[in-house]
């Protein structure tokens, strides 16, 4: 865990050095000293996490590698089904042509989705330092490490967002159909031109929180129709993927804090803001909502659900807290955030999961040996 946290410590250094030099030298943040300490994170991020030759699923995903067919080879036997996630099969298949290097194939599934999620989060965020800070306390760096094929996917939806936000609407759908071949989970995206239209905490949340509620409470009755519709997406998930033990109630309380600072200061945020803010806030409310039931369902289905949003609340967060920082509240939600994010962090990290047993790499050096 040492590494980790020389890198979240380096990282986050080095996204504040560029975030102050820029505001202080240009105003903005299009100077070439930020892009080139941007670079740098980037590339730290993507070795660290292309390194790893086990963590949560990765041994799964190295195995996949390993035994997957060379295109166009592989299109010789092939299910089209979205369930056996068609569009990631290729993708694998075409990196396994050139190369057979698990830990390559890796580091290039890392560049990807590291390298779209923290460029629409730095795009879109009012505050690229405290997204960072979060990105690496909430664990989604981690996530990114352990769910390779659904935060790829996650990645190709944020695309498919900025392109709604220009208003290219065909480039939208078309981007999520090729992202619900990776994962089917990308479908759910085709709720965002509702929530890019819909203000916070007006008519639409509160039918939102509704339907929640009654999901909720008659979960127990929903397993067999949730079975249902995964399998006309091709599917064979059991009822036990949606029961089981169900999330932390202290993580689900972590993902409903932007939730709660969102509806305590509802008319001041919301009074003139914008489509794109109202987004983002509406996707942090929904990825709570998904938390919040996965207290009654499956813990690992429902997070990985929920995370689909999250790189969401690496802006609405930030947003908030500039539309605050005027008052003593952003002050105080502002310091709370440094300090209560890394006990969840550690918490995460070390009491509800062990980094360190989980964990281990090779070095940059091994990597370059493994072309030779």
């Amino acid at each position: 865990m040492t590494g980790l946290l020389i890198m979240i410590v380096c990282c986050t250094v080095f996204s504040l050095i560029s975030q102050k030099r820029s505001e202080s030298i240009r105003g903005h943040r299009s100077s070439s000293r930020e892009r080139i300490f941007f670079t740098i994170i980037l590339c730290y991020t993507i070795v660290f996490s292309g390194l790893r030759v086990s963590y949560n699923d990765t041994y799964a995903y190295i195995q996949g590698f390993n035994s997957a067919l060379e295109f166009p080879e592989v299109l010789s036997h092939f299910d089209w089904n979205l369930g056996s996630n068609p569009g990631f099969r290729i993708f694998v298949s075409i990196i396994r042509t050139f190369t057979d290097n698990s830990n390559l194939y890796l580091m290039i599934c890392s560049a990807i989705t590291l390298g779209i999620t923290l460029w629409f989060v730095r795009k879109y965020t009012k505050s690229f330092v405290l997204a960072l800070f979060l990105f690496f306390m909430m664990g989604y760096y981690t996530f990114t490490m352990a769910a390779v094929k659904q935060t790829l996917t996650t990645a190709l939806a944020l695309i498919a967002v900025d392109k709604l936000i220009k208003n290219k609407k065909l480039s939208f759908v078309f981007i999520l159909l090729i992202g619900a071949t990776f994962h089917p989970y990308c479908l759910m995206y085709f709720c965002i031109p509702l929530l890019l239209k819909q203000v916070p905490w007006k008519k639409g949340t509160w039918i939102l929180i509704i339907c929640v509620s009654g999901i909720s409470y008659a979960f127990n009755f929903l397993p067999e129709a949730l079975v249902n519709i995964t399998e006309y997406f091709g599917e064979s998930y059991g009822q036990e993927m949606f029961v089981g033990e169900g999330i932390n109630a202290f993580r689900v309380m972590v993902y409903f804090t932007p939730v709660a600072i969102s509806f305590i200061w509802r008319k001041i945020l919301f009074i003139n803001s914008t489509q794109k803010e109202n987004l983002f806030v509406n996707c942090t409310i929904v990825c709570a909502m998904i938390m919040f039931i996965g207290l009654f369902g499956n813990a690992n289905t429902f997070a990985r659900l929920a995370m689909y949003f999250e790189p969401m609340i690496y802006i609405a967060l930030p947003w908030m807290l500039y539309k605050l920082k005027a008052r003593m509240a952003g002050f105080v939600i502002g310091t709370g955030c440094y300090t209560a994010f890394p006990l969840y962090f550690c918490y995460q990290m070390v009491i509800a999961s062990t980094f360190d047993q989980a964990f281990s790499s090779i070095s940059l050096w091994q990597f370059f040996e493994s072309f030779f």
